[in-house]
């Protein structure tokens, strides 16, 4: 009887192997023009990350193609190869995208044939105990063709599916042309605009002139003092959007000659000033967006003293980040609106925090005479015990459906403290998503007792952390209160 036992405990745990072996090598086919559901499970683990392989057909003729994922509640990676592995070599990849992106695209142009690849879904990292569940695509970039414009052209634009979130446009630039200027504004999502030369490869990262921040507005001038410096002939304007969120978005471009931005365009929106109680907060809440990151961040005097994140206002290296925007929330439905430039004042990377002033509008224009901007106050008079109620406001990336989200607000408690070297952090329940970093953590007077500054997550936990306002060194007290009350 026992042998007959054993007998049995091994068929069901041999096909239970076999099944694995079968679930782990199983390849789907991702059709043209398509996308597919797909989860990764204990199943797929191999060493110590987790993947899903799934192959594709590139047609003789291609100028292009597009893998997309999307639906992810976790970064996921792309790698592709033309090599179906038993086990996966980051080594023998020839096409990757490992961008801190939910959603993103792996776009290829160059250095492609056609036939058969084979893509990679990799996570590298603790699996949530449900799984991850995802959305891939797969479509091809068949035509660059451009539409002729000319100069002193003021155009709407549609990215979508159809056109691969990508329109191409030609202008000609005289030989007495000393200089043209191509704005885009009014984007309901981060676009990026970039500029060829003669002819456009397919490949962005060729482009001999690119704007590239997280705002839905760029522009670029090229003059007689630029490098390369303006020449008669061609030229390709690309607009794009490089983190498709699935929706169509909607824009405008315009063409000038000369360097100056348009008056229409440097012309200041209505401003709100300072309020009581919500309204405040949320008017005082900004976003802050760099070529690298976006986050949050609120104004604590009327004359634009910002505060927020290191994090958010650093690049990759740990400096300053070259262009920092600042936008306004002018109405609580929608994104909000870039309005100013702003430098950074002071920053302590050890405590993740920066001071910001503007100093422009974001065409470069003086600040308008007589700003009173909306700020709040900063409570650093007492310390906040744990169970005690909060709210944070900020601009969470899951917070719309575009790249673009409107302000957000979550409600929590102080759930717990922690020490380190530099000083003291607030855990909190309340939701700190990406894109909340630098956002105003406020108590039920509205005064602000803390800085959001990063989740902290596990397989089955969640954490959000804020440095108090207490923490706030003496001296950039010092100042903010003689800007905001004199």
């Amino acid at each position: 009887m026992k042998k007959t036992i054993l007998i049995f405990t091994m068929l069901i745990l041999a096909q239970f192997s076999l099944f694995s072996t079968i679930e782990k090598s199983r390849i789907r086919n991702i059709s043209q023009d398509s996308s597919l559901l797909s989860s990764i499970s204990e199943v797929n683990k191999e060493n110590n990350y987790y993947y899903q392989k799934f192959s594709f057909d590139v047609p003789e003729g291609a100028k292009g193609f597009r893998i997309n994922l999307s639906e992810s509640d976790v970064y996921l990676n792309l790698y592709v190869s033309t090599l179906n592995l038993s086990v996966f070599d980051a080594s023998k990849m020839i096409f990757r995208s490992t961008s801190t992106l939910l959603d993103k695209n792996l776009d290829v142009t160059s250095n492609f044939r056609s036939g058969r690849y084979y893509v990679y879904v990799l996570f590298d990292g603790n699996l949530p105990a449900d799984g991850i569940f995802y959305k891939i695509g797969f479509s091809v970039f068949s035509d660059f063709s451009a539409e002729n414009i000319n100069l002193g052209a003021n155009l709407d634009f549609l990215l979508n599916k159809e056109n691969n979130y990508t329109k191409i446009y030609r202008i000609r630039v005289g030989s007495t042309d000393s200089a043209i200027r191509i704005d885009l504004y009014g984007a309901n999502s981060d676009v990026d605009l970039f500029l060829f030369k003669d002819q456009y490869s397919g490949n962005v990262e060729m482009a001999d002139f690119v704007s590239s921040n997280y705002s839905g507005i760029e522009s670029i001038v090229v003059s007689r003092s630029t490098r390369p410096s303006i020449s008669s002939g061609f030229y390709y304007i690309v607009v794009k959007d490089q983190s498709s969120t699935g929706i169509t978005v909607q824009g405008k471009i315009m063409v000038t000659r000369g360097d100056s931005a348009p008056s229409f365009l440097a012309k200041y929106p209505p401003l709100p000033e300072k309020s009581v109680g919500i309204k405040n907060v949320l008017a005082s809440t900004v976003a802050v967006m760099t070529n690298n990151s976006q986050g949050s961040g609120f104004f604590v005097s009327d004359d634009g003293y910002i505060l927020t994140n290191w994090h958010v206002v650093c690049d990759k290296d740990g400096n300053i980040a070259s262009d920092i925007i600042i936008g306004m929330n002018l109405d609580n439905r929608y994104s909000p609106v870039e309005v100013f430039r702003a430098n950074v004042v002071k920053y302590d990377a050890n405590k993740d925090l920066a001071l910001l002033k503007i100093y422009s509008g974001l065409y470069g224009q003086p600040l308008p005479v007589g700003l009173s901007l909306p700020f709040l106050s900063l409570d650093t008079s007492r310390f906040y015990d744990i169970a005690t109620p909060i709210v944070i406001a900020g601009f969470p990336q899951v917070g719309g459906s575009s790249s673009k989200p409107s302000i957000t607000v979550s409600l929590g408690v102080v759930s717990g403290f922690e020490v380190n070297n530099w000083g003291l952090q607030v855990k909190t329940d309340a939701n700190l998503g990406e894109g909340v970093s630098g956002g105003p953590v406020f108590n039920a007077f509205h005064q602000v007792i803390g800085i959001a500054t990063a989740t902290i997550s596990s397989e089955n936990s969640k954490l959000g952390y804020f440095i108090p306002a207490t923490e706030i060194d003496k001296s950039w007290m010092d100042l903010i209160l003689k800007k905001a009350y004199n």
